[in-house]
């Protein structure tokens, strides 16, 4: 076995641990400049597509009231996997830390859950731009790090990797495509933004299975809320929480809470970047934006009607009153000065 390397604990590797794995700063570095990224190592570019004409020759029924079956567990070899069209990844590549820190992880534990594959029908691999057996719908970054164990580092136990496969029959170009997007979403979930996005997607994927294509909102929200063991009002809340501008998504448990940030969403994109520009961004009036005073606001007001809504429950005390203090003479100065900031900074309500 090739030795391992003693790792150099710098920059990168600072986030990674004291682990003996062959991953250091420099070596991510020389791992940027070689390949870039890693996902294509070996394999065609991969460009965006028309999905319109790929749908025809991938185009037989699938049946969406049922999640697909897994058709088999295998060792793949990492070379016979093509990622998916680079239009359909919607987040950016981890960073040289993260994927360093995946890089000693997998050396050190071996893949702790499988990748998921879609072998690709034959008259579809000109469309994906690539002669492999395999797109990947699920486990991006864990074959990069098996590319890098193996292209750079020359390890050839990580050539083959674990992979829970869908057949070409199973799915399509249309039901992979969601199933990325999914996995993707799931597997970095951090706001209820992007909770509501998931649930969204899963109701519009819902809606146009068999089993309800022709069922009313609410039915298919009671089958989101049963599979996913929520009520339906959460799963209502999360999707209605999509609607918030990130700004104001961006607020939640800094500046207000959830129950605030669910009302504003029911205003249109413009009016919430209104009431942000215009009660959080203006620093004159940002005392005016608290939870109190969102929550009385009503989804149908116009902007006269939200303005009143903020002056008139926040009556601002504009009376004046002598500030004393006590300090040692050394720090008077530094003292005055900051005062003297703090006025000018609120100098209109002063």
């Amino acid at each position: 076995m090739k030795k391992v390397p003693e790792p150099r604990f710098n920059d990168v590797a600072d986030a990674i641990g004291n682990i003996n794995a062959p991953v250091n700063d420099k070596d991510i570095k020389k791992i940027s400049k070689l390949v870039g990224n890693i996902s294509t190592i070996e394999d065609e570019e991969i460009n965006e597509f028309d999905a319109s004409e790929s749908d025809k020759l991938s185009n037989h029924e699938i049946d969406l009231s049922k999640p697909p079956k897994i058709s088999s567990i295998e060792q793949v070899n990492i070379y016979k996997i093509s990622a998916a069209p680079s239009d359909w990844n919607l987040w950016d590549p981890q960073d040289d830390k993260t994927k360093a820190g995946l890089v000693n992880s997998i050396f050190e534990l071996g893949m702790l859950q499988d990748i998921i594959l879609w072998k690709v029908p034959e008259n579809m691999k000109k469309f994906i731009k690539s002669e492999c057996d395999f797109m990947l719908l699920a486990g991006h970054n864990r074959v990069d790090a098996n590319k890098i164990l193996h292209h750079i580092f020359k390890y050839d136990r990580f050539e083959n990797i674990r992979a829970k496969i869908f057949e070409s029959d199973v799915i399509n170009l249309k039901l992979a495509k969601k199933i990325i997007d999914a996995t993707n979403l799931w597997s970095r979930v951090k706001s209820d933004k992007e909770i509501g996005m998931a649930y969204i997607r899963d109701f519009k994927t819902l809606s146009e299975s068999k089993d309800f294509a022709n069922q009313s909102a609410r039915k298919i929200e009671e089958e989101l809320a049963r599979r996913n063991e929520r009520s339906r009002t959460y799963i209502r809340e999360k999707m209605s929480m999509a609607n918030c501008i990130d700004d104001v998504a961006n607020l939640v448990g800094t500046h207000i809470n959830y129950k605030a940030a669910l009302r504003l969403s029911g205003f249109d994109k413009s009016t919430q970047d209104y009431i942000y520009q215009t009660y959080y961004v203006d620093k004159v009036n940002r005392h005016l934006f608290n939870n109190d005073t969102v929550r009385k606001l009503k989804t149908a007001m116009v902007r006269d009607a939200i303005d009143q809504v903020f002056t008139s429950h926040n009556k601002i005390d504009h009376s004046l009153i002598d500030v004393t203090y006590h300090v040692h003479s050394s720090l008077k100065q530094s003292l005055d000065k900051v005062v003297k900031e703090f006025i000018e900074a609120n100098k209109n309500i002063i």
